[in-house]
């Protein structure tokens, strides 16, 4: 019979982020203990346990530290990274779900919104952070954050990758659709206030004789 592989942290660490607790339970299972069984050998609360390998509940330093003590298969440090790892993925989901729903319902709106008043309130108001911590971080001159966050000036390419990196929300070319779908709009606007030339019946005779000659 083939010998059972045994993942590795490296195995774990290059696949799709996993809750923690999944991990645990494989290995309460290979060692053919229970749950309960577990929880006593490592002096950890059966029902908190319990709720950590259903993945229900994210993995504590204490139950990380018991079970590291007992089990060989994970370090303590392993099992916590695993649990940021998960909540990582999971919020960027839950954050790339919401804009695209959010991007969805701006396409019904009749006035699209400038990009620089959905960066501040959707990113910058959000993360609990300021303008000026922000272009600090992104290397970019505060007075251009402010003047595209007061939507006194269009977003830059530039400008839309450095905000990417460090929000997850929304990808650059994300963000530059805004600032395409507000210029459309002033644009059409512009066009329909403009009062439109007929030519005359002169200029085109004008034009046939030019051509007849």
């Amino acid at each position: 019979m083939a010998k059972e592989h045994k993942m590795t942290f490296g195995d774990v660490a290059e696949k799709l982020p996993q809750h923690p607790g999944s991990l645990m339970l494989k290995v309460i299972k290979g060692q053919g203990l229970s749950v309960y069984a577990a929880a006593s050998k490592i002096g950890a609360n059966r029902q908190m346990l319990n709720y950590v390998v259903k993945c229900e509940r994210p993995v504590s330093n204490d139950i990380a530290a018991k079970f590291a003590a007992y089990f060989s298969e994970y370090t303590e440090d392993e099992l916590l990274l695993f649990q940021l790892r998960f909540n990582q993925y999971k919020y960027h989901s839950k954050q790339k779900l919401q804009a695209k729903k959010d991007i969805t319902e701006r396409k019904s709106e009749d006035v699209p919104p400038h990009p620089g008043s959905i960066i501040k309130k959707e990113l910058i108001d959000a993360a609990s952070t300021n303008v000026h911590a922000v272009a600090l971080q992104i290397d970019i001159c505060q007075q251009t954050l402010d003047d595209l966050t007061k939507e006194k000036a269009p977003l830059s390419p530039r400008v839309a990758i450095k905000l990417s990196n460090i929000f997850s929300k929304y990808t650059a070319e994300e963000l530059m659709g805004f600032q395409t779908r507000f210029n459309l709009y002033k644009e059409k606007q512009a066009m329909l206030k403009k009062p439109h030339h007929h030519h005359k019946g002169r200029k085109v005779k004008n034009a046939e004789e030019s051509l007849a000659l």
